[in-house]
């Protein structure tokens, strides 16, 4: 995710530039089976903005 996120330096938001089912499926690739509502969730608990 680190080379995905992007940000607003001002207002402190964050985004990432994979979508959810990506990250979903990455996850999925080492072993973490997640659906991209639970990956959205948890990126918005981080706070990232979607």
């Amino acid at each position: 995710m680190k080379h995905d996120t992007a940000g607003d330096p001002v207002s402190g938001i964050l985004w990432t530039r994979r979508t959810t089912e990506k990250v979903a499926d990455e996850l999925a690739s080492g072993g973490i089976e997640v659906c991209p509502n639970t990956v959205a969730k948890l990126l918005k608990e981080l706070g990232y903005r979607l």
